[in-house]
């Protein structure tokens, strides 16, 4: 029997091994064409239809701490706080109160959006539109999104003077029709091509560094559903375009569209892989896995304890292991065990897998993943152009927003690891134990679609000490390859959030590690965790983190998307065509979640007014005090 089985095992690693080379093959091939019919249609149209790039201002990069924020940001946060203070005014007026609100005492109240592809775009349109109905909207001040939230994102900031519900309404409009369909989209100049997609595509063949792939196709798709009728001063929609209408007037809560970006580890990957030798099995190279590479590096930091915690969880399931890139990600050590006293906020060196990159009107931004305490920013209107030591080198235009749309949906690019993750569900476990052996070298590493490539903006940049500054090009997609849920950027010590509401219409809501993640990226950055790790129904925090009026602690209100609807087969991710009777069943699931925890939300926000009031008051009693004892 044990021959027998050793057999069968062989057979099917074989087997698998021929499979996998039988898809490659295939996908090669397929990508190939696709570049060279892609780029050949597109030829003749950039030609006769680009006119040079008008002279551009030099642009620098700038290196800056995390606990600061641009000039430009930090105006707009000044207009919108008066728009906040007058909200919370309108809540005092709902409790009989009759105070005035300094704008100083605004609570920071900021909106992390999850991904989930259409449901999540649904999702978000109709909670933001609940928000603004009950004017909850006005006291918030930021809003993160993730994949699918970024899209319902783009449909109410780029076009000027639009409101939530009119997003929401685009939205039902446009899921209607043929979404992600190539087939709408001749490349033909004729009366029914869509301008602004074609115009997007040759913009990008034109200043595109490397080929154009299936994520760029992805965004002009995404360009001619969403932004069609939007093109903006230049005729091709860009993110720095949205600095003007409701945005400089501060009537909307500040937007952050989010990506990740693992260069690094791509590159030194690739560099292994073509320098190690050959073993026995053609796919298995002697290669180093991510624990090993973390590894070194944590023991170049001296922190000897999270690698000796490290190494503990190498018998682990080998796919939860892999998820959980973090050395600080596993909830298997004990907090009071030796090992916790370097996962907190001492841990800003700690390396991280992913480096998030925020886009904004103003600046595109990426925080190191070796020190989170230190940033680089450009304008976000420069965002394509290359950069040597921080400054310009070419003339290039900022990449269109719709490319950058696709960029932040692009799941499909996920590494071999998320796949595994999700397709494992449906395979028998001895299946899933075997691929995941096959494959334990190369699980965070190889990409069978490849990320989207753009200009380094940190390339050289001797100011900023992280690895990313060695590669002329930073390869970026989804976020949800770290975290379908925006912490990272809303929790910068330089936006100082007071209140952080979570909109979750993320799959597998109450078992997925992602609120788990942001608890221990949280402890990093500051020494707190944010809610449980594990919750599936709504949940609003009482001053459990950081303790009361310390200032430290930000308070959480996590709403998920849980209900029918959202289980049904329509509202998974990648589905692009729905009814409008199945948009409204989403839509109003999630607008009923932000009914029901309104008032809550409302004591929340003037809990933390009042905490911030009063310590203003202490704070000047001792200083007047102290001013006695100098008399």
């Amino acid at each position: 029997m044990e021959v027998f089985t050793r057999f069968v095992r062989e057979q099917l690693q074989t087997r698998l091994v021929q499979i996998k080379a039988n898809i490659e093959e295939v996908a090669s091939k397929t990508l190939n064409d696709v570049n060279v019919n892609v780029n050949v249609n597109l030829h003749s149209f950039a030609v006769s239809n680009n006119p040079p790039n008008p002279p551009r201002q030099q642009q620098l990069a700038v290196v800056r701490r995390a606990d600061q924020l641009g000039q430009r940001e930090t105006d707009w946060l000044r207009r919108r706080r008066q728009r906040s203070a007058e909200a919370i005014q309108k809540l005092l007026l709902k409790e009989k109160e009759k105070r005035k609100v300094n704008p100083e005492h605004a609570p920071i109240v900021a909106i992390a959006a999850s991904g989930g592809g259409a449901r999540a775009m649904v999702a978000t349109a109709a909670q933001l539109t609940a928000l603004h109905n009950c004017g909850l909207l006005d006291a918030t001040t930021y809003l993160a999104g993730v994949s699918g939230s970024t899209w319902a994102m783009a449909n109410l900031y780029n076009s000027p003077e639009r409101m939530p519900n009119d997003a929401l309404q685009s939205i039902r409009s446009t899921l209607s029709k043929p979404l992600i369909n190539p087939i709408p989209i001749p490349l033909v100049d004729t009366d029914s091509t869509p301008k602004v997609a074609l115009a997007t595509a040759i913009e990008r063949l034109k200043t595109a560094k490397t080929k154009v792939n299936l994520v760029d196709l992805f965004g002009v798709l995404l360009t001619a559903a969403f932004l069609e009728n939007s093109p903006g001063p230049s005729g091709i929609p860009k993110i720095s375009d949205q600095a003007s209408g409701h945005f400089e007037d501060a009537r909307l809560p500040f937007p952050l569209y989010c990506a990740v970006s693992n260069t690094p580890l791509l590159h030194n990957h690739s560099l292994q892989s073509s320098s190690s030798s050959s073993s026995s099995d053609p796919f298995i190279k002697k290669e180093h896995s991510l624990k090993a590479r973390l590894d070194q590096s944590l023991k170049s930091h001296s922190f000897q304890s999270l690698s000796n915690f490290s190494s503990k969880r190498a018998h682990s399931n080998p796919i939860d292991s892999s998820l959980q890139h973090s050395p600080s990600a596993s909830s298997s050590v004990s907090p009071s065990s030796s090992q916790s006293s370097s996962i907190g906020s001492h841990c800003s060196t700690c390396p991280e897998m992913y480096q998030w990159v925020e886009f904004s009107p103003y600046e595109m931004g990426l925080i190191s993943a070796h020190n989170l305490e230190q940033g680089v920013w450009i304008p976000t209107s420069a965002f394509g152009r290359s950069f040597y030591n921080g400054t310009t080198t070419s003339n290039d235009p900022e990449v269109a927003f719709g490319i950058m749309l696709g960029v932040f949906g692009s799941a499909f690019t996920a590494n071999l690891q998320r796949i595994l993750q999700e397709i494992s569900p449906d395979l028998p476990p001895e299946i899933t134990t075997h691929l995941t052996q096959l494959l334990s070298t190369r699980l965070d590493t190889t990409h069978p679609l490849t990320p989207s490539q753009f200009p380094n903006p940190a390339y050289k940049l001797a100011a900023f000490s992280d690895p990313l500054t060695n590669h002329p090009t930073l390869s970026l997609m989804d976020s949800g390859m770290d975290n379908s849920i925006p912490f990272a950027p809303l929790l910068s010590p330089a936006r100082k959030v007071d209140i952080l509401i979570i909109l979750d219409s993320s799959a597998d809501i109450g078992t997925h590690p992602f609120l788990a993640r942001g608890n221990r990226y949280a402890e990093r950055r500051t020494g707190y965790t944010l809610l449980p790790d594990a919750v599936a129904e709504k949940h609003v925090s009482s001053s459990r983190n950081g303790g009361e009026g310390d200032g430290n602690g930000v308070e959480v209100v996590y709403l998920p998307l849980v209900g029918a609807a959202a289980k049904a087969w329509y509202a998974k991710p990648g589905n692009f065509v729905w009814t409008e009777g199945q948009v409204d069943s989403v839509a109003e699931l999630a607008a009923k979640g932000v009914l029901e925890a309104r008032e809550e939300i409302e004591a929340l926000i003037l809990k933390v007014w009042e905490r911030k009031r009063r310590e203003e008051k202490e704070e000047e009693e001792e200083e007047e005090q102290g001013g006695k004892g100098l008399k």
